[in-house]
């Protein structure tokens, strides 16, 4: 599916203002009162990538993502054993569903920025990590999907990811933490979050860069935005947004 979307606008533009969320339905509507533009996190998402079984493509970051057909298996002419029904004492073993992740871009619409949740298919017994590892990637070599934006600085990369009993632990590179204000900071931290807990939305993450957890003795950017760890997707609403 092609995304219609009109351009947003620059992170600076809409730099410190100041946030309003409102929870309905499950749906997250972070509203700006300057304006009274809204961000919305969407539930569900609009698309889907298309990832192969080894790896997620390295483009350039203006490159635009598409979803990729996938391959038929020719039909073998050899003869086929004839299918086993079960007796009434044998098990039929289900196939077990493996949720996608999801990565979160920026998408401005009217007077609302949306974040937006793009699936990634998911290779059959990938595991968890490498399923996260691949997502992250992807967003922070593409700083635009179609129309989408993200406010995640250039340069960015993921040092290591590990899935440990007490949450997700993440180490990006030195470049997470440069330019922009406030608000653009809270966007590039929801986006990483969101994407990080995609597969379990109730996960706590552990968020470092260059191995130093991002904390009160070590703010996030110039403008010192102080993070509380572990994150939750619940936290951090709590703590950045005023809940209606």
């Amino acid at each position: 599916m092609k995304l219609q979307i009109p351009r947003s606008p620059h992170p600076d533009v809409i730099a410190g203002l100041s946030l309003l969320l409102a929870l309905t339905g499950g749906t997250a509507w972070i509203i700006w009162q300057t304006n009274h533009p809204r961000l919305v996190i969407q539930s569900q998402p609009s698309t889907q990538i298309e990832q192969s079984a080894n790896t997620v493509p390295s483009t350039g970051p203006h490159s635009t993502a598409k979803a990729q057909p996938t391959s038929k298996t020719p039909i073998s002419s050899a003869p086929t054993a004839p299918k086993r029904v079960p007796s009434g004492e044998e098990t039929v073993t289900q196939p077990i569903f493996e949720p996608p992740a999801q990565v979160y871009w920026l998408q401005a619409r009217g007077q609302q920025i949306e974040m937006v949740p793009v699936a990634m298919s998911r290779v059959p017994q990938r595991t968890e990590t490498a399923t996260l590892t691949e997502a992250l990637n992807y967003l922070f070599t593409h700083p635009k999907l179609d129309r989408l934006d993200s406010t995640i600085p250039k340069g960015t990369r993921l040092l290591s990811l590990q899935i440990k009993p007490d949450g997700i632990h993440l180490n990006l590179s030195q470049e997470f933490t440069q330019g922009g204000g406030s608000t653009s900071m809270i966007y590039r931290v929801a986006q990483v979050l969101y994407t990080a807990t995609s597969l379990d939305p109730q996960a706590k993450v552990y968020l470092s860069v260059e191995g130093k957890p991002l904390n009160e003795d070590n703010p996030l950017g110039g403008e010192g935005l102080i993070l509380r760890q572990p994150l939750t997707r619940q936290q951090f609403v709590n703590d950045y947004l005023t809940q209606e």
